[in-house]
């Protein structure tokens, strides 16, 4: 059942991100989903209450629980509520989400881990000894990856 309804809307963001188009070349900061920008400081930029890196990765307390990957593009990161960040990434290839699943594990989500493969679909949950947790859901078709992270607080 949990499995279906991540699947449901990883779906459902394929989807809206299937209708993007053609990228514009001379954007280079991420979107923020349902947010405002502003530039923050050199290199970074605030979206509402997310701020983020020259990449686009986001930065805080949250953030701070996972790694960066070190591959990948970020779409978009957004903070829908407080103790929760959401981000999507492009160009991530298969080996380097194994990679990634096995940075988050060494970065102490390992506990009531549950993983699941389908049809060019892979899900990764796990938590980490404080309660929060990271929900990796991953398309190798379109090698997009969405990232939600939940403070355990």
């Amino acid at each position: 059942m949990r499995i279906t309804a991540f699947l449901a809307v990883f779906a459902l963001c394929i989807g809206l991100l299937a209708g993007c188009g053609k990228e514009n070349p001379s954007a280079t900061k991420p979107e923020a989903t349902g947010q405002t920008s502003a530039t923050a400081s050199a290199g970074e930029t605030t979206t509402g209450k997310l701020t983020v890196d020259k990449d686009g990765w986001p930065k805080g307390d949250v953030a701070a629980l996972i790694p960066k990957p070190g591959s990948g593009t970020v779409i978009s990161a957004a903070q829908p509520k407080a103790g929760v960040i959401v981000i999507s990434l492009k160009e991530l290839a298969g080996k380097d989400l194994e990679t990634y699943v096995g940075q988050l594990k060494k970065k102490g989500f390992d506990r009531n881990i549950e993983e699941s493969t389908g049809d060019n679909i892979r899900n990764f949950l796990a938590y980490n000894e404080r309660g929060a947790s990271v929900e990796l859901v991953y398309s190798s078709k379109n090698e997009i990856a969405v990232i939600t992270v939940k403070s355990g607080s």
